[in-house]
């Protein structure tokens, strides 16, 4: 690709892909000194491709984007004031990091593809650079559960979240700055993307074999979330392809891929079973051992709808809000996403918001393979949202609004450019 980092140089191509990967990492390091991975890889992302910097900033859907986080926060101040609560800095944080997202799929933007619109091949390689990115930190998380001593080695050299223990041996996060349910879906979503490269045509079976493998084995040691998104993702990629005019050796040669890399994670966690701590055995593995029944008898399920139906009594602080991220209306917060929308913006504006990011990556997703990536993905999220806000932080986030920005401006950019040829060919014909 020309005039662009993609195509100066093998050592730039490299820089760009292992900036990105710190971005999607975003690794607390300890160097005597507090380093973020992901601020770290932004900023050279963004010193690489200065020039587009401005015209980033500048672009209207940049501005727009300003502007509805401007009113989000300002309408969230206001309720909390009216309910005279302190004013939630998670909300700050959350839009902040939304625009630094947006900002660094606008570069990558200008950047690449305006010289020659080609979305689709920036889109896959940001899918692959994360699909790597979560191979490798998978094969870490493998090594730090079998060699203890270099578990400790590595997480010296990292700064440790205090909300969650990982050396205790139940659960493991690798480079990455927290591990857990946000972690576990980060490494389905790659194991799932894997298969979808594969589908088309973007990654060779030894690769797809060892992607998904590796990804697949390293959810039980980060966190059962992952489990669940896994099976969730498989379905959702099956009936899309069977939904899709392939041809019968493509549709052979991925369910062929997918019986494969899957008898074969399931052999390797079935041969190693009897090896695994019994604390991490009945945390993320018995429970889905009994199917629907042992699901229930863990109780995650049960408390999940419990408190999807602790709702306020009162209207206006469900029709409005009470613009907080706490995702409960009375006591402690609540995880689910969607809860915590709803006590952000109240009920109706939470049902735009979902609905209109989703319907507009969707309408957009134009290209030859982009919407096999982006349909499984806004699968995974749906379903991911009901246990925390994943669609507005976390690993899997940042790959969602990178491409997020690109197919929308991409598709604005096509719109423009063909009003602009239709304008140009009336006025000469009068």
């Amino acid at each position: 690709m020309h005039n662009s980092y993609l195509s100066k140089s093998t050592n730039m191509n490299i820089l760009f892909m292992f900036c990105v990967g710190l971005f999607f990492l975003s690794p607390y390091i300890n160097l005597g000194f507090f380093l973020h991975g992901g601020f770290l890889g932004v900023c050279i992302i963004l010193l690489m491709n200065f020039k587009s910097l401005t015209p980033s900033l500048v672009s209207g859907f940049y501005m727009k984007s300003l502007l509805i986080c401007a009113f989000v926060f300002a309408y969230s101040s206001l309720i909390s004031i009216f309910y005279v609560a302190d004013i939630d800095s998670r909300v700050s944080s959350t839009l902040i990091s939304l625009l630094a997202y947006l900002l660094v799929g606008l570069v990558i933007f200008y950047s690449v593809i305006k010289d020659n619109q080609n979305h689709e091949y920036v889109c896959e390689t940001l899918i692959k650079i994360f699909v790597v990115a979560m191979t490798l930190n998978s094969l870490i998380v493998v090594f730090e559960f079998i060699f203890p001593s270099f578990n400790y080695l590595l997480q010296s050299y990292l700064i440790q979240p205090t909300k969650v223990e990982y050396d205790g041996g139940l659960r493991f996060k690798g480079l990455a700055s927290a591990g857990g349910a946000n972690l576990s879906l980060a490494h389905a979503t790659a194991a799932i993307f894997a298969l979808v490269l594969y589908s088309n045509g973007k990654l060779n079976f030894v690769g797809t074999l060892l992607c998904f493998s590796l990804c697949a084995i390293s959810i039980p040691f980060v966190g059962r979330t992952g489990v669940v998104i896994l099976g969730v993702g498989l379905l959702s990629v099956g009936l899309m392809n069977l939904s899709l005019s392939r041809s019968r050796e493509k549709l052979k040669g991925l369910w062929k891929t997918l019986v494969i890399v899957s008898t074969l994670s399931t052999f390797v966690i079935y041969i190693g079973y009897d090896q695994l701590p019994d604390g991490l055995k009945n945390y993320s593995l018995n429970l889905f051992m009994n199917g629907l029944e042992g699901l229930i008898r863990e109780g995650t399920i049960i408390v999940l709808l419990e408190w999807f139906m602790e709702y306020t009594d009162n209207f206006y602080e469900l029709f409005f809000g009470i613009g907080n991220m706490s995702g409960s209306f009375f006591g402690p917060g609540k995880d689910p996403g969607y809860l915590k929308m709803i006590t952000l913006l109240g009920f109706p504006l939470s049902l735009f918001f979902y609905l209109f990011i989703f319907f507009i990556i969707l309408k957009n997703c134009h290209g030859k393979n982009i919407h096999s990536y982006i349909v499984p993905l806004v699968v995974i999220l749906i379903v991911a949202e009901f246990k925390e806000p994943f669609l507005i932080k976390g690993y899997t986030a940042r790959l969602f609004w990178l491409l997020f920005c690109i197919v929308c401006v991409h598709n604005l950019t096509i719109s423009r450019k063909f009003h602009f040829k239709g304008l140009q060919s009336q006025q000469m014909m009068n």
